[in-house]
């Protein structure tokens, strides 16, 4: 397996440290472990390498090390529970590799939409960038509850993104991907150029869609149907969007002269959090009062 991840992971803690790393080092996931006691091994660790997740056991180091990867992309999560089982804590660790390191591996590129906007005017927005690069074949996937675009995006043969999820659940590893390929072209709807699959129905079908499940359903949608470009458009549904978007190759983060503080208290709370937006393939859209949305049937 390929360990071109790494993880750095400091505790304190040695006796703890010592065995929980024994345990990560045979738990397959794909990263190579850097374990530190001391602090300021540790930091000169960060600044001297590109880390991919951080992992604290202490977080009276929290505050250094977001001062440290300052413009840096990373995720970052601690241990608040030490005496959880350690398969627990297997499973907060990210799966999928981040957009900047995608990018770097020739894959195809992510752009991630959300905001604090009316969702049909975010929704024309985004399909309106879908549009825009559809000279590339770009795959339009909205995942806002109880989108109502059917008229705009209707079902292909019944089948929509719920469909698509359903199969990327039973097929993710398959081998032959002749018959996954003819089969998800016909969930694929076709609108002003670019690809798309229409929106879920219930709203309880994005409860399990965490962001590291959703990436790798990208992922695999890249290598079934040769997709080059998606455009995620996010809604309320998505869980902890912000773990998304730093996924994302791109983001454009949407608001309105009414919701301005909203936008503010959300990077704060990112930022607390230890998640990094970076700035470079971060761009706040303002969009002017009064803006169309796709509801109101003007033509998109």
């Amino acid at each position: 397996m390929d360990k071109g991840l790494i993880l750095a992971y400091f505790d304190s803690d040695e006796e703890y440290a010592r065995r929980l790393t024994k345990v990560l080092e045979t738990s397959g996931a794909p990263y190579t472990y850097y374990t530190f006691t001391k602090e300021d091994e540790f930091f000169l660790f960060l600044e001297k390498t590109d880390v991919d997740t951080i992992m604290l056991g202490d977080e009276s180091v929290k505050s250094a090390v977001i001062e440290i990867m300052a413009g840096r992309e990373y995720g970052m999560f601690s241990l608040s529970d030490k005496y959880r089982p350690w398969r627990s804590i297997l499973d907060l660790l990210p799966k999928a590799q981040t957009g900047a390191k995608r990018s770097e591996a020739g894959a195809m590129s992510i752009l991630g939409i959300y905001g604090w906007a009316d969702s049909g005017v975010q929704t024309r927005f985004a399909l309106e960038r879908a549009k825009e690069l559809a000279s590339k074949k770009t795959l339009y996937l909205n995942l806002h509850e109880y989108a109502g675009l059917e008229e705009v995006l209707p079902e292909i043969r019944g089948q929509n993104l719920a469909s698509a999820l359903f199969l990327f659940e039973q097929q993710e590893n398959a081998k032959d991907s002749a018959w996954l390929k003819g089969l998800l072209e016909d969930f694929l709807g076709e609108y002003q150029g670019f690809y798309y699959l229409a929106p879920m129905m219930r709203a309880e079908d994005y409860l399990h869609l965490t962001a590291e499940r959703t990436i790798a359903f990208c992922s695999w949608l890249q290598r079934i149907l040769g997709i080059q470009q998606i455009v995620l458009d996010i809604g309320e549904a998505v869980r902890r969007p912000a773990q998304l978007l730093v996924k994302c190759d791109e983001c454009r983060l949407l608001y309105q002269a009414n919701t301005e503080s909203r936008l503010r208290q959300f990077l704060d709370c990112v930022t607390c959090d230890g998640t990094v937006l970076d700035p470079a393939r971060v761009k706040k859209v303002l969009l002017k009062s009064g803006a169309e949305s796709i509801y109101q049937g003007v033509a998109v």
